[in-house]
């Protein structure tokens, strides 16, 4: 995007979206939203000290490592704090956790089923390169019963 900027937003903050290559949708925005962010244009900007601090913290509560940092950096503002409540609220969300466990038993699942596709795929090359259905028991681990359906 270097260069690539609109210039129908604020002074240093751009509006971006996204396009589904597969279908050129756009995807919409309660799905994704990117701003950028113009550092480039910071120094042309005055800044009292404290609205620079102010900037400062936000950057440091963006790239806190975890919440009670995040606790600590909005100490004393309403806006951080609510910010970090927000947050806190998300990450201890039960239907999150829920779509987060979902999401681990589904991806364990798939990895599984690589494993046993690849298998399958190795004991078919061994078969067909004469080694005895022992020995592709032993490194692939499959049952008898499966390779011998393979024959």
């Amino acid at each position: 995007m270097h260069g690539n900027y609109n210039y129908n937003n604020f002074d240093f903050v751009n509006d971006y979206g996204f396009i589904n290559k597969k279908n050129y949708g756009v995807i919409k925005d309660e799905y994704l939203e990117m701003y950028l962010v113009r550092l480039d244009l910071l120094e042309e900007l005055r800044y009292t000290d404290i609205n620079k601090e102010k900037f400062v913290r936000w950057i440091r509560l963006i790239n806190a490592k975890g919440v009670d940092e995040m606790k600590k950096i909005a100490k004393g503002d309403r806006i951080m704090q609510e910010t970090v409540e927000f947050v806190e609220n998300f990450l201890n969300s039960e239907e999150r956790l829920e779509k987060y466990d979902k999401i681990n038993i589904l991806l364990s699942q798939a990895e599984d089923k690589g494993r046993d596709e690849e298998k399958i795929a190795t004991a078919k090359n061994m078969l067909d390169d004469g080694v005895e259905i022992s020995m592709i028991m032993k490194y692939t681990n499959l049952p008898k019963e499966k390779i011998e359906a393979l024959i």
